[in-house]
């Protein structure tokens, strides 16, 4: 069996640029092609289909000043973000390719051909070695992690930051290829616009001046400047300072700074005390990508010494492996480990991103950029792990296992990109790792109401319904417990919807009813008890709930439109149409109440004519 230097070299060597992206997009899009034809998912159809924003172009400048809110169907949190680039990102996406999914698909799928280009060249101007930058490049392509980055149609955020960080790192590199000054400040501009892209991309970005930082410290010693440490400030001040006029213009457009975020707490020091398991978590999955889901989350109550142990063990055999590379070996090494937990830092559990009661979401897109350190990293160690042990014939074993693991990475990602082909199988392979997930029991209940199957969403909400009410018992006097009494209104409501696909009336006002316990001020839900009232023709009942619902909300277009009908059945014509030119005040739009206001003229022209004769 011929060497990987002697199989691959010559081709290596005629291979350009070009040709190395030509087979990244091939193989890519080989791999992901199922996922073009996948419908809007979850957050998808928060951010694209539920979002009437995407076709205005008359707010422009109003989206550098605004933080956005996406719509959602609940009245459970919503929270704002700030990112203004991705806002126009989807606006022209939206104005090429509507609510048409396939569209989004395939812009996803393009961006992560193009970062893993641009991971192939960066990894090729740092190792200087076209066989491993190739391999770094695929492996970045066809890793099982990334799939729920690109499949995801919301992940463009993920994807179009990475870009532009990969892009300012790309021309902060090409800025040391030039002596003169106007040709390096020209790169620097570059480098800096691609930054502020970034910043206005995806929060995360604010990282990346540490990974400039990094990389200068890591091969200072290849400068020739007498003062390294003077050049270093130098080469990072700039993006420094458009750090912090970025914080200061985020501060002041948001209104809002991230020290309530940092509060010192007990919860605080849990979620600082299971940074170790999720390191342990995520460099597992990097190896064995076996257990892929959504929803990925770490239990902060759950503690164990064990996942730090193991961290000290694993730093110990690194440590002790140094003297086996190379100095160009230990810079990439170095670099690579420096890149994997400068990018993946924020997403360590310091910002709280909590999914419900202890669950603290550990993402698998959280590891998009971190993945092109690690496997800096990791085919430097295992390349001096194989030689060390197999010696003359390592190159032939890193040929094989290259082989080997790139082969199973590609069929375990096919299967995981299936698994985005509709929310049921999304949420049910969630479920697989976390049964006890209250929303991801919701989300999966809503995904079979839509899909017709009422008795399979009833026995999901049923179950979540439990979840819930556990997690309300256990925050009891806590400011948290609000939050959970929403969702149990929220699941109420959502069976009742249930009930009534199903035609058993009653148990669906029964659900209503329950819901009206937790939270009497929410008009949809009298609304809802009015229409399932005026079904079983207790006309003056459903009235009392169209009344309830407009004292709590006299602009609840749907209230004004039921009662009117109620009016128009009792023969109170003038009232009706006064509330039906009401709706079409509030809702020039409102088609029913425009047919229903034709109905009521058409009726008192008849009586008129009556009165006539």
């Amino acid at each position: 069996m011929k060497s990987i230097k002697v199989l691959l070299t010559p081709f290596l060597e005629r291979l350009g640029l070009m040709n190395v992206l030509g087979v990244l997009a091939l193989i890519g899009f080989l791999l992901y092609a199922p996922a073009v034809n996948y419908p809007f998912v979850h957050d998808d159809l928060v951010f694209i289909v539920g979002n009437t924003d995407l076709a205005r172009w008359d707010h422009l400048k109003d989206i550098f000043i605004n933080p956005s809110t996406p719509a959602a169907e609940s009245d459970l949190v919503i929270n704002s973000y700030y990112r203004p680039i991705l806002d126009i990102v989807n606006k022209c996406l939206f104005l090429l390719f509507q609510r048409i999914p396939r569209g989004y698909h395939l812009f996803n799928i393009l961006l992560h051909i193009l970062n893993s280009f641009l991971v192939y060249w960066l990894a090729l101007r740092l190792s200087k070695r076209k066989v491993l930058s190739l391999g770094i490049g695929l492996f970045f392509l066809i890793h099982p992690v990334q799939t729920e980055t690109v499949c995801a149609i919301a992940g463009v955020s993920n994807l179009l930051s990475a870009s532009f960080c990969f892009l300012s790192f790309f021309f902060y590199l090409k800025r040391e290829d030039l002596s003169f000054f106007w040709g390096r400040g020209v790169y620097l501009f570059l480098s800096l616009f691609f930054f502020l892209l970034a910043l206005f991309t995806k929060e995360s970005s604010v990282m990346f001046p540490l990974v400039l930082l990094f990389y200068e410290f890591v091969y200072k010693d290849l400068r020739t400047q007498k003062n390294k440490n003077f050049s270093m400030a130098c080469s990072i001040a700039p993006f420094l300072c458009l750090l912090i006029g970025y914080f200061i213009f985020r501060h002041i457009v948001l209104s809002r700074t991230l020290i309530g975020v940092l509060t010192i707490s007990s919860e605080f020091w849990m979620r600082v005390a299971s940074i170790p398991q999720t390191l342990l978590m995520y460099l597992r999955i990097l190896i064995f990508p076996n257990d892929l889901h959504y929803y990925r989350s770490i239990d902060i109550l759950k503690f164990s010494p064990y996942p730090l142990m193991a961290l000290f063990l694993l730093g110990f055999l690194f440590i002790a492996s140094l003297r086996l590379y190379s100095k160009e070996e230990k810079r990439l090494a170095y670099f690579g480990l420096g890149l994997f937990f400068v990018a993946l830092a924020p997403m360590l559990n310091i910002v709280p991103l909590i999914n419900e009661y202890s669950l603290i979401l550990t993402s698998e897109h959280f590891l998009y950029v971190s993945l092109f350190g690690f496997l800096l990293f990791i085919f430097i160690f295992i390349q001096r792990m194989l030689i060390l042990i197999f010696k003359e014939k390592a190159k032939q074993v890193i040929a094989a296992s290259l082989l080997f693991v790139g082969i199973v990475f590609v069929l375990t990602a096919g299967v995981q990109i299936r698994s985005w082909q509709g929310e049921v199988p999304l949420f049910r392979q969630t479920l697989q790792y976390h049964p006890q997930f209250g929303r991801v029991r919701i989300l999966l209940a809503r995904a079979y109401y839509f899909k017709g199957d009422q008795k399979a969403a009833i026995k999901e909400y049923k179950k979540a319904l439990s979840i819930m009410r556990s997690y309300f018992q256990r925050t009891k006097g806590l400011k948290v417990q609000g939050v959970y009494r929403l969702f149990i209104k929220e699941i109420h409501f959502e069976l009742a919807h249930c009930y009534e696909a199903q035609g058993e009336i009653d148990r669906a006002i029964d659900e209503y009813r329950q819901a009206e316990r937790i939270d009497s001020s929410d008009d949809r839900i009298y609304n809802n008890l009015g229409i399932n009232y005026l079904y079983i023709k207790k006309f003056d009942q459903a009235a009392l709930c169209f009344k309830k619902a407009l004292r709590i909300n006299p602009k609840n277009v749907m209230a004004l439109n039921n009662l009117a009908f109620y009016y128009f059945q009792k023969g109170k014509l003038i009232r009706a149409e006064s509330m039906l030119r009401k709706v079409l005040i509030l809702d020039p739009s409102s088609s029913s109440a425009q047919k229903n206001l034709e109905e009521i003229l058409k009726a008192k022209e008849e009586q008129k004519d009556k009165k006539l004769r």
